[in-house]
């Protein structure tokens, strides 16, 4: 993708892509990358799947892929389920987090990986649980001290702080309320903002803490409409369907890419 500036303001060019193909993909909702060559896939009806990416260029291709590592447990009592949205957090020598709710099952885990040679993991674990209630979508900020969660039939994010007490029993720190049935989120660049689409309504909410403290109580600084009412109600089966559920920001924080039933995918200009 390229973002090329204009007079008329930005314009974007999706010059090459590559479509995968896997056995281990089951129903995939949410994922990630570690790094420029590697894919995290979660499927709701499977497992956490890691594949290698082809080298680039792309040209379009379709390729099946097997997974060079897929993760199934959380520790020695858990197995994984219902994973839905993934989250990658670099930690030290060259190891990554990855974040997964476990949508269906209420609950947050953590699972540790080291690319290499061979892609090797450590068991993960709960980091939370208590007050969650459909966990949906996944965000860490960038200095990697909160973690946002959608938190679906609560109607609210949910925040966490990463340097607290991780495990089931994690409190709550700070809760962001006004969507009706929050899905996808991203913290801006610098960690001061927060998007959240609305999978419920036809709007994408921003919220904003200026000193990057989330661990407080807000409401929206700012809700756009993002969809027309033709598309809204095309995709409103129920009330939790019909508004933008994924929800993406490029690098540079100006450009917010949204998708949803009915609009595959739409560029908007921060």
């Amino acid at each position: 993708m390229r973002i090329a500036q204009g007079n008329g303001g930005p314009s974007i060019f999706l010059d090459d892509f590559v479509e995968i193909h896997s056995p281990a993909i089951a129903d995939p909702h949410g994922f990630d990358f570690i790094g420029n060559d590697r894919l995290v896939v979660a499927n709701r009806t499977g497992a956490i799947t890691i594949f290698g990416l082809p080298l680039l260029p792309y040209n379009g291709r379709a390729v099946t892929l097997t997974p060079e590592r897929s993760i199934s447990r959380i520790g020695l009592f858990h197995r994984l389920r219902t994973p839905g949205s993934v989250a990658v957090v670099p930690h030290a020598e060259n190891a990554f987090d990855i974040l997964v709710c476990n949508t269906f099952a209420k609950r947050v885990s953590s699972h540790r990986v080291k690319p290499g040679g061979q892609t090797i993991f450590t068991h993960g674990r709960v980091i939370a649980e208590s007050g969650l209630d459909v966990p949906d979508g996944i965000a860490v900020s960038p200095d990697k001290r909160f973690m946002a969660i959608s938190n679906h039939n609560n109607h609210c994010v949910s925040i966490f702080d990463l340097k607290g007490p991780k495990g089931p029993d994690a409190t709550i720190a700070g809760t962001l309320t006004g969507p009706s049935y929050p899905h996808g989120l991203r913290f801006s660049p610098f960690g001061k903002s927060l998007y959240v689409a609305d999978a419920g309504q036809p709007f994408i909410h921003k919220f904003d803490a200026p000193d990057g403290n989330w661990a407080v109580n807000l409401v929206p600084a700012k809700s756009v409409r993002v969809l027309s009412e033709q598309v809204f109600l095309a995709g409103r089966h129920n009330p939790q369907e019909g508004g933008p559920k994924g929800l993406a920001l490029d690098r540079t924080g100006a450009i917010v890419a949204i998708t949803g039933e009915a609009q595959p995918l739409a560029f908007f200009d921060v």
